[in-house]
């Protein structure tokens, strides 16, 4: 594993993916796929087209990243009639390269969403899949 893991540079994580189901919660460490073959002992996660709203913090972990957590899904989710998407779209939390107890360490939570009103087709007109791969 860890020959598969240096071997496509993924030792240099920046995401988990957490991805509520139905009997558990899986968190994913996780790096960019560049394409080609997935190592043993390595899945591939693709994410469905979706709208998603992009939070950010900016200082030590993991305070920042527990504060910013509690916010999106105790105030804002509720607040801003979001649903959770229940076309299997996982949430990322994104982390920046350096000193993860800086004072000045950014880090992020991206959240699938869909509004009560919107139909899949609605959602999957957005540009949120190009701004995801512009930060990526």
């Amino acid at each position: 594993m860890e020959q598969a893991l240096l071997e496509n540079r993924i030792w240099i994580w920046r995401f988990a993916i957490c991805e509520q189901k139905a009997d558990c919660f899986e968190f994913w460490i996780a790096g960019l796929y560049r394409g080609g073959a997935v190592p043993e002992g390595l899945k591939l996660y693709s994410f469905p087209e979706s709208d998603w709203a992009v939070f950010s913090a900016k200082d030590p972990l993991p305070g920042s990243l527990q504060a910013l957590n509690t916010y999106v899904w105790q105030t804002w989710y509720p607040a801003e009639g979001q649903q959770v998407v229940g076309n299997g779209a996982a949430a990322l939390e994104v982390y920046s390269a350096g000193d993860m107890q800086s004072p000045n360490y950014e880090c992020g939570i991206w959240v699938p969403t869909v509004r009560p009103q919107q139909t899949a087709d609605d959602s999957a007109e957005t540009a949120a899949a190009a701004a995801l791969l512009g930060l990526l």
